[in-house]
């Protein structure tokens, strides 16, 4: 039951519009429940029949951390996303990534259970897209794919945890985002870490980029993410 209401309560938040009446009645209220309940239902009723997509190990959602979150957009509740499984695509499969232990989890109609990296290849979630990686230069895992171009840019995405003492009775536990960004270039993956890094990573258009981040006024340190992913989409107009 507890398994079913956090997934209706999700479901109910995502896939039903808000009403503009602040004053909704008791009616309206039941309606919405009913039909994210039937969202729930259509998606059990569906998908249960697939039974490759439930053979990993069940799942316990991380307690609570006093500060931050163990889980990608720091909510720990499912939301619709399409999936490439064992290379097939599934569409409004129930997600929640649980970024520490690097896992995508679902839910069954029963349970949690955590997909099979070696077959969830991709997962395109709240406006990100996923990709298992295995590759050379890389640790194995789930990769933001944030530009996809001759070059391309990702981020690997980690939690650390940090326990603080706060009182002889009382640690806290914070949970703090370590993210890494990786440019492609080629068949290697290089890690950015500054923007000196971006000179000699773009070595060979290192005067156009200075005066590209000069035009358009790009501060690497406000934004490196954006920031990189605009230096990527130039270079790659200027190696054309």
């Amino acid at each position: 039951m507890y398994m079913r209401s956090l997934l209706l309560f999700a479901l109910l938040a995502l896939w039903l519009t808000p009403s503009t009446n602040a004053q909704a009645s008791l009616s309206d209220s039941s309606a919405r429940s009913q039909n994210a309940t039937k969202v729930i239902d259509y998606y059990i009723e569906h998908i249960k029949g697939q039974s490759e997509l439930f053979n990993g190990p069940r799942y316990e959602l991380m307690a609570q951390a006093n500060k931050g979150s163990y889980y990608f957009g720091d909510h720990a509740y499912f939301t619709p996303a399409t999936v490439y499984f064992n290379s097939t695509w599934y569409k409004n499969l129930p997600i929640l990534y649980d970024i520490y232990h690097d896992q995508m989890i679902t839910y069954t109609g029963e349970n949690f259970m955590v997909l099979d990296h070696t077959k969830t290849r991709e997962v395109k979630l709240l406006d990100h897209h996923f990709k298992y990686l295995d590759q050379p230069g890389l640790a194995p895992g789930y990769y933001d794919v944030l530009y996809d171009g001759k070059s391309q840019v990702l981020v690997k995405m980690t939690k650390v945890i940090n326990e603080e003492i706060v009182s002889q009775q009382a640690v806290e536990t914070i949970v703090v985002d370590k993210d890494q960004l990786y440019l492609k270039k080629g068949n290697a993956f290089i890690p950015v870490e500054s923007k000196s890094s971006i000179f000699t990573i773009f070595s060979d258009r290192k005067k156009e980029i200075k005066q590209y981040l000069h035009d358009q006024k790009l501060n690497f340190d406000q934004d490196r993410t954006a920031t990189f992913v605009l230096i990527a989409g130039y270079y790659d107009q200027l190696s054309k």
